[in-house]
């Protein structure tokens, strides 16, 4: 999702969080008749974290549901409404309530697909270059320049920890990237100063987090080396 409530999530750590839950053993079972009245003896009276699973298979859609329980150093778990309750080893446990919306964020601040990118706009220092994109090539005010390091720079923008934080200080760069895409034609990355270490990353004007100040670096000379003259 863009706009407002930017949410995307990762497709590899949805695959590979799905495949974590798909391989937990079924086989060491806690008892096969659980009823309402001894759910509690489970941790299953009110479950720690319980996911529901929507999919689409040949044509079909479908969902289920796995809850997760703990009652003293004991694991369990449970599908839908079974009445089987089978054990987990308390890692197990650990690695899938540990797992919530962030942990399945992309690791990038914005991950594009740059053949549908039409341009980029780059506000540095007060500056605005508008970086045209077609075919091969990218152009600024109608002259060729070499992105490659701009777009390994972009790609390398790396969330390093998801937060709401705000600040008010410095804005150390911004870009809007106008896509070929019609339900959302742009994004909006903006990284403003916040440590020695961090910088804040917002896109479409919700805070994503924090990413390296050395990663904000590399992007900002990246695009000073193209831009370098033209103002």
């Amino acid at each position: 999702m863009y706009g407002d409530s930017y949410t995307a999530l990762s497709t590899q750590k949805i695959k590979d969080f799905l495949s974590d839950m798909s391989a937990l053993p079924t086989d060491d079972y806690a008892t096969y008749r659980a009823s309402q009245e001894n759910l509690a003896d489970y941790g299953m009276d009110t479950p720690t974290v319980t996911y529901t699973v929507q999919y689409t298979q040949d044509k079909t859609d479908g969902s289920f549901t796995l809850a997760l329980g703990k009652k003293g150093d004991a694991c369990y778990a449970r599908m839908n409404d079974s009445e089987i309750i089978f054990k987990l080893t308390e890692e197990e446990y650990d690695d899938l309530t540990a797992t919530d919306a962030d942990a399945l964020r992309p690791d990038e601040a914005l991950s594009l697909d740059w053949d549908a990118v039409k341009s980029m706009a780059f506000t540095v220092d007060g500056t605005t270059y508008t970086v045209e994109h077609k075919g091969d090539t990218f152009t600024i005010n109608g002259d060729e320049v070499d992105f490659d390091s701009v777009k390994q720079a972009v790609d390398g923008l790396k969330i390093s920890e998801y937060n709401r934080e705000t600040t008010d200080k410095k804005q150390e760069l911004a870009f809007t990237v106008t896509l070929d895409n019609k339900e959302h034609p742009e994004l909006t990355v903006t990284i403003q100063q916040y440590d020695g270490e961090n910088c804040l990353v917002t896109l479409n004007g919700t805070t994503l987090g924090f990413a390296l100040r050395s990663n904000v670096v590399s992007l900002t000379e990246a695009v000073n080396a193209i831009t370098l003259g033209l103002a």
